[in-house]
């Protein structure tokens, strides 16, 4: 299950929809396994990224990990973007799987490395806007830190 969010500026009005979570159309299989990894190809816009993640998988080094749509904040303009956090952790058989591969995203605009806002998924919406205002979260419209979230529903 997943929250759709409204991220807005109470200044200027501008607003951002994030889809976050994750739905049942994203489970382990379809996502890694199926048609070579086709499905993460599509849902992450980096190549090289889901290079580097199959790489370990099809090596058998690596295992799928905690996977969901999060927010990730630039540090320098401190716009938003929703992308897909995955982890490949270390196939180990003794069951403590250390994390080998995070994806590193980059702002688009900056070109500088993405802070992932990593939350607990669980019964409860994230606290969206109190994790992004301790990032320093503005408005890339008029600067604003007048900034806040809505829960708007619920995608699946």
């Amino acid at each position: 299950m997943g929250y759709m969010i409204t991220a807005k500026c109470n200044n200027c009005k501008t607003s951002k929809d994030l889809l976050l979570g994750i739905g049942m159309l994203y489970d382990t299989d379809s996502i890694y396994f199926r048609n070579n990894g086709s499905m993460l190809y599509e849902i992450v816009e980096d190549d090289r990224i889901v290079d580097e993640a199959m790489t370990l998988l099809n090596t058998e080094k690596g295992v799928p990990g905690e996977y969901n749509t999060d927010v990730y904040i630039c540090p320098e303009c401190k716009d938003i973007e929703q992308k897909f956090y995955f982890q490949i952790a270390e196939n180990e058989s003794n069951g403590d799987n250390n994390i080998l591969y995070e994806p590193n995203y980059s702002c688009v605009k900056c070109k500088v490395p993405l802070k992932h806002i990593h939350f607990n998924w669980g019964e409860e919406a994230p606290d969206l806007e109190g994790k992004l205002k301790l990032e320093g979260w503005l408005c890339n419209e008029c600067g604003s830190s007048d900034m806040s979230c809505e829960e708007t529903g619920l995608w699946d």
